[in-house]
């Protein structure tokens, strides 16, 4: 507690304890955290836990230690940190908005326009099944398999936007992506297939987080348009 202590006056400091045994917050006035801004959280093989901040870099913890990655002490691109998930190797992958990182053992490889096909710089998202790693971007999705990767967009394939917000894969291998104003995109097998407001239950088209359960429902976060109410669907053995 800090309170302010003035001359013949007194003040009343009030304390209320915390029971941690249910919630125990994390911030910059009582952790290691070095941003109260988180934008993702990813538990590692380890069950390290991956903390994205907006301008911060990535924070580790371990339950015990705080650790960090960030411009000043890595190859790491940009502090603004958009996206992190693991993948069944161990690797970590990390999206900025200046582009795609693999954290390995301490070692990062970085994935730009300048090195890669990767169509633009900015990650929106990551999702990764076995060796393969999707990326949403603003320029198309991004497929890795085994180091090689591969573009889709509107001009190469079927699906029905560049603009890719979100990305997740279910454990029979079907993906999804969520689109900035075209609703959903479903890849199965080499085809796209697209779920928008006009041939789905669904409540807008634009599409802000895509998250896979353990009974394989598909839960789409819709944020609300000037015609579109928004809010939250999932799928379940293809109905909406």
């Amino acid at each position: 507690v800090t309170t302010s202590v003035t001359s013949q006056k007194k003040t009343n400091v009030y304390l209320t304890l915390q029971d941690t045994t249910v919630w125990a917050d994390y911030k910059i006035s009582n952790s290691g955290i070095p941003s109260n801004t988180l934008t993702c959280v990813e538990i590692d093989l380890n069950q390290k836990i991956w903390m994205g901040t907006t301008n911060n870099g990535v924070a580790i913890f371990d339950k015990k230690e705080w650790s960090y990655l960030n411009t000043s002490n890595s190859l790491l691109p940009s502090n603004n940190i958009k996206s992190i998930k693991k993948d069944d190797n161990g690797n970590i992958w990390i999206g900025t908005d200046k582009g795609l990182v693999k954290y390995n053992n301490s070692i990062l490889q970085i994935y730009s326009t300048n090195n890669s096909v990767l169509p633009n710089n900015t990650i929106q998202d990551i999702a990764t099944s076995g060796n393969i790693v999707w990326i949403a971007t603003y320029s198309g999705l991004v497929k890795i398999d085994n180091g090689n990767m591969s573009v889709f967009n509107t001009s190469n394939s079927s699906i029905v936007s560049n603009q890719i917000t979100c990305v997740a894969v279910s454990k029979t291998g079907i993906l999804y992506a969520g689109t900035a104003q075209n609703g959903i995109i479903i890849k199965d097998g080499d085809t796209f297939y697209n779920k928008s407001t006009l041939n789905a239950n669904i409540p807008s088209n634009s599409i802000s987080t895509i998250e896979i359960d353990n009974q394989n429902n598909v839960w789409f976060g819709h944020l609300p348009t000037s015609s579109e109410s928004g809010g939250i669907s999932y799928l379940n053995n293809g109905v909406f």
